[in-house]
């Protein structure tokens, strides 16, 4: 289910609005930083965000207190562009051909950069979004460990996840495993980046997710608005809004954590619940993938086999998090009968697809099962 067409109404005001941040993509060929992929234009000028239009969204931003997040294509913006964005607070997100131009941006690390002599040169001290490619998970930790020395923080964003097999997932897991003594050496030395697979869940003791559509919008080079920059690149019908008349989101209330009752109760606290991945692999916006599900929880467990690991080299572990212990790695084995129907796609004869009402009616018997289930279990531990 993507999201519903607008209906032009300006929202800025609304009561209730937790809006804190724009995220505007300054070319149609602006680098991915994200799950998503911009098979877009080659960067040109006509690619490129009109320089009123710019003007409009820094005025906006600074009128409604938002945040700013330049995401920038494989061309440095012209001087007139790079004037307005210093207009108001921001982050550029850059790919590694512009990280010497911009060295206050985040730098995004896609496929072969990893391998490139410069790359780890260009990554000291800076915050890093490291791309993996399905190709690349068995080599994952070979590829990662040189630049924990080097690196601010690294973002690691496993690509094509909905496509993962019960042998990508398990080969995720040996790399988490493979980085841990690594990265507890590094951090024992008082060196190393945080590496959000590893680190993040240390540190947050609730649900630190992704936030779009809540907390942050897009917007794309020709004003439009859409929940995430994922949406962008795909049916442009599934635009909400743009930045001269406004945005609505229709059935926004399933973008909320309350509204998504696996996740409202799951501890993996640094899992981005990517609203657009959820929209590729089950075609609803609040409920994730198995994929996304078992790999978090992969992660939550290798962040409490990191604190062992620190705990043992003498680190002060006292202010971190200890993630408990779990019996299940996908929440919805924990419901009865869950392991005669696990979630995953077994190979069939193909079937005429389901209905969208269908998959509806299906997915909230689901939900109302998983909430009696966990609220079940909540009263037999109090």
């Amino acid at each position: 289910m993507t999201p519903s067409p607008p209906a032009r109404a300006d929202a800025w005001n609304r009561v209730g609005l937790d809006l804190q941040q724009l995220i505007v993509l300054t070319d149609a060929a602006a680098v991915s930083f994200c799950h998503y992929r911009n098979r877009g234009a080659r960067p040109t000028a006509a690619s490129r965000m009109p320089l009123r239009r710019l003007s409009r969204v820094v005025a906006l931003a600074n009128k409604r207190k938002l945040q700013l997040q330049f995401v920038l294509g494989a061309e440095p913006l012209p001087a007139a562009h790079e004037r307005q964005i210093d207009q108001a607070p921001h982050v550029k997100i850059a790919p590694l051909a512009l990280a010497r131009r911009y060295r206050d941006a985040v730098i995004v690390l896609d496929g072969n950069d990893l391998a490139r002599p410069d790359a780890i040169r260009q990554a000291r001290a800076r915050n890093l979004i490291v791309r993996l490619e399905k190709s690349q998970i068995s080599h994952a930790a070979d590829l990662l460990i040189p630049y924990l020395n080097a690196a601010r923080r690294i973002n690691v964003v496993p690509l094509d996840v909905e496509q993962y097999g019960h042998a990508d997932v398990e080969e995720y897991r040996r790399q988490l495993q493979a980085l841990e003594t690594p990265v507890a050496a590094a951090c024992a030395a008082g060196d190393a980046a945080e590496l959000n697979v590893l680190s993040d869940r240390l540190s947050l003791g609730r649900m630190n997710n992704c936030g779009a559509g809540v907390h942050h919008l897009t917007c794309a080079p020709d004003g439009q608005l859409y929940i995430c920059p994922g949406f962008c690149y795909g049916d442009k019908s599934a635009a909400v809004g743009n930045v001269e008349e406004g945005f609505e989101i229709r059935n926004a209330q399933l973008l909320g954590l309350d509204h998504a009752p696996i996740c409202r109760t799951c501890d993996a606290f640094h899992c981005k619940r990517c609203v657009y991945l959820n929209a590729k692999a089950t075609r609803e916006l609040n409920t994730p993938s198995w994929q996304q599900c078992v790999l978090a929880h992969h992660e939550r467990n290798a962040s409490r086999s990191l604190r062992d690991a620190l705990a043992r080299l003498g680190v002060d572990v006292s202010r971190l998090m200890t993630p408990p212990e779990l019996p299940y790695l996908d929440p919805l084995t924990a419901l009865p009968g869950a392991a005669a129907a696990p979630r995953v796609r077994a190979a069939a004869a193909p079937a005429p697809p389901p209905s969208d009402r269908e998959i509806l009616l299906k997915i909230l018997k689901v939900q109302e099962e998983i909430l009696a289930e966990l609220k079940k279990k909540k009263g037999d531990r109090s």
